[in-house]
């Protein structure tokens, strides 16, 4: 039926009007198109002629894929086409999206943290780069960003792909939002999880849907498709996607291929030379594009909490051997650092990501000098330590230890006011424990001193930092999903793992509470990889409760 809808109508049309209960109503005539003048047209008073302004179909894509699917000829390329057209219009737009990523990443990258992302917003920007006088740069990636976001962003809902070693979706609430100035500079910002995601899949989504159509083309031409140029994503330009501005490109090599008459008293034809149409789409729109490779190569974004990780501690402690803090100093430590405001503690972190960002890159010839000297006399940083008793006996040889140090009191607090501890980790890490784990870990743990449970929260911490979150590529020959795997058999072997310079980083009294973990048989208590933040959480709480019944 649709394939003859006109007909179809016509055909209910005539119907109406040769009803004789209304069919010689001239009004009814009138409406239903078929008042015929019996006057001889006057072509100086055309505007008077009912007939003239009759409706008439917009010359447009919806129109010419209309026209194609209601012929029985068949030009499978340009159905291909006009199905994915409102895709594909914005697949120009990715350069300036990438930019303005790129602008976004310069500005704010290891400066924000995620609820400052959340709570800045783009007019707010806006006001930043008039000042910087980038505003007008600004505003072109945006507006480019936000057409791509209102063309895919339905599709995105459906939508998921595998990266940093999970399946990556989009939630729905995030999807039905459109970009205004009141939106978060979070959406713009790609990471891989919450509301980074519209960033990054929109423009994954896109890169995929250029490798997509380019296999369609290249089955459609029998061409193998391993024989396109390839580009990677770091390298893309215009020249390389499949480019068209839909009014100035496709609407007039639509035009170009219609033949378009009309006549008083017989109204419009309209004819495609579709033919003729594809072959020009494909010669001017698809030839000699490129298959985007590296899809995994995209960059995300770094939040100031995620500044610091696993790679950046590992290269560290290449450069300088890296050595514990000594036990009994690390208490005294701790009680300072327990009585500084957070926003002290995260300033402290950040500063002190930047002196290993240095050490970790220029290294000093001797470990053993104050890493407040270091911070002071060669970095010219102020306000360095929070800790008196830090400052006076820190040693660049303890950098990462005190960087753990930090971290794991920053993790807490955040913890305390109901945020995420860990930002970044992939959800297969994230895997909440039941009811039944929940009480054999109390059951486990309580009879256990304090010093015991804190230093497993310590090495859990330590585990999570630099075995977990790590980036990970899934194309690699040597990944392993290590999720469903027993968190105890790694954690005893983890402690011989650790980038100090000790030969024991673990005391007995630990590997005997780790083994504890291991003397309920029952399957459903097993504490796997999967469970590791949350595990950390869980003890973590435990600890701060019995700190609490003790004071």
């Amino acid at each position: 039926m649709f394939k003859d809808m006109d007909g179809v109508l016509q055909k209910c049309n005539d119907s109406i009007t040769d009803d004789n209960r209304m069919g010689s109503d001239p009004l009814i005539m009138l409406l239903q198109e078929k008042h015929h003048t019996t006057d001889e047209t006057d072509i100086k008073n055309l505007y008077e002629n009912p007939q003239v302004w009759r409706y008439r179909a917009r010359l447009t894509v919806d129109h010419l894929s209309q026209m194609l699917n209601s012929r029985e000829e068949t030009c499978k390329m340009l159905q291909l086409f006009l199905k994915d057209e409102h895709h594909l219009r914005v697949l120009r737009l990715i350069p300036n999206v990438i930019r303005l990523q790129k602008m976004l990443t310069k500005t704010f990258g290891r400066k924000l943290d995620r609820t400052e992302g959340a709570v800045l917003t783009i007019d707010k920007i806006k006001q930043q780069m008039d000042h910087g006088g980038t505003l007008n740069e600004f505003k072109e990636y945006l507006d480019s960003y936000t057409e791509a976001w209102e063309a895919v962003r339905q599709s995105l809902e459906t939508y998921s792909c595998c990266a940093n070693g999970g399946i990556l979706r989009v939630g729905k609430s995030h999807c039905r939002k459109p970009i205004d100035d009141k939106t978060p500079v979070c959406y713009l910002l790609p990471t891989y999880k919450d509301t980074g995601l519209c960033a990054y899949l929109t423009l994954r989504f896109l890169l995929e849907k250029q490798n997509a159509f380019l296999d369609d083309y290249c089955r459609h031409k029998q061409i193998p498709y391993r024989s396109l140029p390839r580009v990677h994503v770091k390298d893309i330009s215009v020249a390389h996607l499949i480019s068209f501005h839909p009014d100035k490109d496709l609407l007039p090599m639509i035009l170009a291929n219609c033949n378009y008459s009309f006549e008083v008293g017989h109204g419009t034809k309209i004819d495609y030379n579709f033919v003729n149409l594809e072959r020009q789409l494909m010669d001017r729109f698809l030839f000699s594009k490129s298959v985007i490779i590296g899809l995994n190569e995209i960059d995300v974004f770094t939040y100031r909490a995620e500044n610091t990780n696993g790679a950046v501690l590992d290269a560290l402690s290449k450069r300088i051997v890296q050595e514990k803090i000594p036990h009994v100093l690390q208490g005294q430590i701790e009680l300072e650092l327990r009585k500084i405001p957070f926003s002290d503690l995260c300033e402290s972190l950040d500063i002190l990501d930047v002196a290993i960002s240095f050490l970790k890159s220029v290294g000093t010839e001797k470990p053993q000098t104050l890493l407040y000297n270091f911070m002071t006399k060669v970095l010219k940083m102020e306000k360095s330590f929070p800790s008196q008793k830090a400052q006076q006996s820190i040693m660049c040889c303890h950098a990462m230890s005190w960087w753990m140090k930090l971290a794991l009191e920053r993790a807490t607090s955040l913890m305390k006011y109901n945020q995420e501890p860990f930002e970044g980790i992939a959800d297969n890490f994230t895997k909440p424990l039941t009811e039944k784990q929940k009480s054999f870990l109390e059951k486990t743990f309580s009879a256990l001193p304090l010093d015991a449970i804190s230093s497993l929260v310590e090495l859990m911490f330590e585990f999570i930092v630099l075995k977990i979150d790590i980036q990970i590529d899934l194309e690699d020959d040597s990944y392993c999903n290590i999720s469903d795997k027993s968190l105890c058999d790694y954690l005893k072997e983890f402690p011989d793992s650790l980038p100090y310079n000790e030969s024991s980083v673990v005391d007995i009294s630990l590997l005997k509470v780790i083994d504890s973990l291991t003397t309920d048989q029952n399957e459903d208590n097993q504490i796997t990889i999967g469970h590791s933040v949350n595990f950390w959480t869980f003890i973590n709480n435990m600890l701060i409760t019995k700190h609490h019944q003790r004071n």
